[in-house]
């Protein structure tokens, strides 16, 4: 065999193979090979509970889930924002592994900083929590990494404390949004029937004729 047609092998090769870890990559991401096993019950999400201990640690209701401009807030907005007290525990909705905790600069003018954070409750279904503190200042954003209480692979059970929010600003918040099979859904049939009438009643506190989710 030339030296011209075996590099042409190799090179073949390490496409395949290169090839096949990307993809592999790629489908480790997106939760193909994901497996709670018999850790809870992940056939059906119907029980998610609420962030909040109560609507006391909450400051404010200013956007649910919207797919238009056709809602309250104007906007579209593909999750729930929960506009915590400063030290507030912020609690697991569902249980889950912690498949992602990312520091995010997003260039933003204001609110530059967040910390997104996926838990991964099913091969479909992926919690996510972006954590935004309000700030411009890094030093100040990673306090809030500082504060949280899971590492990614953890397994966490519903109920259980994520971290304690650090606030900045009034504006300060956590958005919530669930991920189903890569795409952002309203999260209400996902809430068990006592949270979905926690979160109507915080909603109503705030704003008594908003729904959760605008279409």
């Amino acid at each position: 065999m030339n030296r011209k047609r075996l590099a042409f092998i190799i090179i073949i090769i390490i496409i395949v193979a290169t090839g096949g870890i990307i993809s592999t990559y790629i489908l480790y991401q997106i939760g193909f090979f994901f497996d709670p096993g018999n850790r809870y019950d992940w056939q059906n999400l119907d029980y998610m509970r609420t962030p909040f201990i109560n609507k006391s640690y909450i400051t404010a209701w200013n956007e649910g889930y919207s797919e238009s401009d056709d809602c309250p807030w104007g906007f579209s907005h593909k999750g729930l924002d929960f506009f915590f007290n400063d030290s507030a525990p912020v609690l697991a909705m569902a249980p889950g592994q912690v498949w992602s905790i990312d520091f995010v600069d997003t260039g933003a003018v204001q609110n530059k900083y967040h910390i997104r954070i996926g838990i991964r409750f099913s091969r479909e279904i992926e919690l996510r929590y972006g954590f935004e503190p309000w700030t411009n200042n890094e030093n100040d954003a990673r306090k809030q990494l500082e504060q949280l209480q899971i590492n990614v692979g953890d397994w966490v059970d519903i109920g259980d404390k994520i971290a304690d929010f650090v606030a900045y600003n009034e504006s300060a918040h956590i958005h919530f949004d669930i991920v189903l099979n890569g795409n952002q859904v309203c999260p209400k049939d996902y809430f068990s029937d006592d949270a979905y009438n926690k979160t109507m009643d915080l909603i109503h506190s705030y704003n008594p004729s908003w729904e959760m989710c605008y279409s």
